[in-house]
């Protein structure tokens, strides 16, 4: 059974939207009052979703906008706004759904905090910013731009990336000991720690998704999955259609597939690790891919750390 929206065309007649929860041949079945209509079941096949460039945003520059590498890109679930570090210029900046500039973090106000090298950021539960800065330190702040305070590091050596999962852990990618770290909410309990068997590759970008993580190393040109416990699974992106060169940033879209940057490519696969389709740009639409965040409405961000701007799917 799927969800449904029904409208009333004030003819007699009624439209029934609906969206496949995947591709594939599919059989249609509509009751009303519980009969079925005569002209019951029909088939529609429905082809996979493919992603086609919107528009982008900022530029190179330090202006309110610009940008000089941004590393990574997080979406709120409250509101809608958009966090990207801009790594270079030492602060990470706001944006509201439609990209338009709101306010930075790291270098003005009364309660500042000077950020020297922001390499991630993601929204916590409560809605407030984390950020984590120059591969050390983790600070918290209001979406508002208020300081509140500096998360633990006790258990961190050089961390690189991070993401909130669901229930509000935090995981970490530490390329001092090339280990996914999984920290409580409030990050001062160390909950899990697992590496790759047979890989001396640090972990690039995490996250957590039905019970399973899904870890790209770039250097190794891959996606590992590992269980809840931290076991591994099985490789994505190693051969074939879809087979990956330099993996970073990771997300799952409203299709439930996990999206990949791979460089000047997105990869799109399904979470058993199938390939399902590319996004490709023109020579110099896309320049060199590296975060990726999507927002409630299924829209693609990503972040091109080449072209120093953020690029948008749908």
């Amino acid at each position: 059974d799927l969800d449904t929206n029904i409208a009333d065309n004030k003819d007699g007649k009624y439209s029934v939207t609906y969206t496949p929860e995947c591709d594939g041949d599919h059989d249609v079945y509509i009751e009303v009052n519980g009969q079925p209509l005569t002209s019951i079941p029909w088939r529609v096949h429905v082809k996979p979703h493919q992603y086609h460039a919107m528009r982008s945003f900022g530029s190179r520059g330090t202006a309110q906008g610009q940008f000089y590498i941004p590393y990574d890109i997080a979406i709120s679930d409250k509101s809608g706004n958009i966090a990207v570090a801009d790594t270079d210029n030492k602060r990470v900046q706001l944006f509201n759904s439609d990209g338009i500039y709101l306010r930075e973090y790291g270098q003005k106000g009364l309660d500042a905090v000077k950020l020297q090298c922001p390499t991630s950021v993601t929204f916590i539960k409560s809605g407030d910013v984390t950020i984590c800065d120059a591969y050390r330190d983790m600070f918290c702040f209001t979406e508002s731009g208020q300081f509140i305070k500096k998360l633990s590091n006790k258990h961190l050596i050089k961390p690189q990336s991070m993401t909130i999962a669901c229930d509000g852990r935090i995981l970490v990618c530490d390329c001092g000991d090339n280990a996914v770290k999984v920290l409580s909410p409030d990050s001062t309990e160390l909950l899990q720690s697992f590496d790759a068997p047979g890989c001396d590759k640090p972990p690039a970008f995490a996250l957590c998704h039905q019970d399973m993580f899904f870890v790209s190393y770039n250097l190794a040109k891959c996606v590992k999955v590992f269980n809840n416990e931290g076991e591994f699974l099985y490789d994505i992106g190693t051969e074939g259609p879809g087979k990956l060169n330099g993996p970073c940033g990771l997300a799952v879209d409203k299709l439930n597939n996990l999206v990949v940057c791979d460089e000047t490519i997105v990869h799109v696969f399904t979470l058993e690790g199938n390939f399902v389709s590319s996004i490709k740009g023109q020579s110099t639409d896309l320049y060199h891919l590296w975060a990726a965040a999507v927002s409630n409405a299924g829209k693609l961000f990503i972040t091109d750390i080449g072209k120093h701007c953020v690029h948008v799917f749908e």
